[in-house]
């Protein structure tokens, strides 16, 4: 029974995402978005839901800057920029805020910071940040990053304007 509930709390806490998030006023027009995760534990195929998840019209590529990585991040991040001919970075991050327990119920209550930033100056023109447990998942629904970039007006629900 515990253990039902147990579940039934987890996968209700799952769905709520709260994020926190500021821009500096100054959203730039760009529809070509290279996505950067610098985040340890995410599946191979999390970054290719970002190229799916954005409305049509954005180009989006990216690029793991994990530990496991090879390669200083800058110089991947310029790499992936140079071939995508990236307007943007959004870049995925995490930081530790809180350890606790031991042993088996040992957890972490994590914080992910998100930041979007022109390229190639990499002046910040977005950032959020979202409190996240280890316990439930090591990243963000990409689904649920565009849309918050939807709601704080950094991109257009159709696309970018064309010029």
């Amino acid at each position: 029974m515990k253990t039902g509930l147990y579940v039934l709390t987890m996968s209700l806490l799952m769905g709520c995402v709260t994020f926190r998030s500021n821009t500096n006023g100054i959203i730039p027009s760009f529809s070509r978005i290279l996505v950067a995760s610098k985040l340890v534990r995410i599946s191979p195929t999390y970054l290719d839901r970002y190229t799916r998840s954005f409305p049509p019209g954005y180009t989006v590529c990216t690029v793991d800057i994990g530990p496991i990585s090879f390669g200083s991040p800058d110089s991947l991040i310029r790499q992936a920029a140079s071939q995508c001919n990236s307007e943007v970075i959004l870049t995925l991050d995490v930081a530790q805020n809180l350890q606790g327990g031991s042993g088996k119920s040992h957890y972490n209550i994590n914080d992910l910071l998100l930041e979007m930033a022109t390229l190639p100056d990499r002046k910040p023109f977005w950032k959020a940040i979202v409190p996240v447990s280890a316990v439930m998942r090591d990243a963000l629904y990409p689904p649920d990053v565009v849309g918050q970039l939807k709601e704080d007006g950094i991109i257009s629900q159709t696309g970018p304007v064309k010029q």
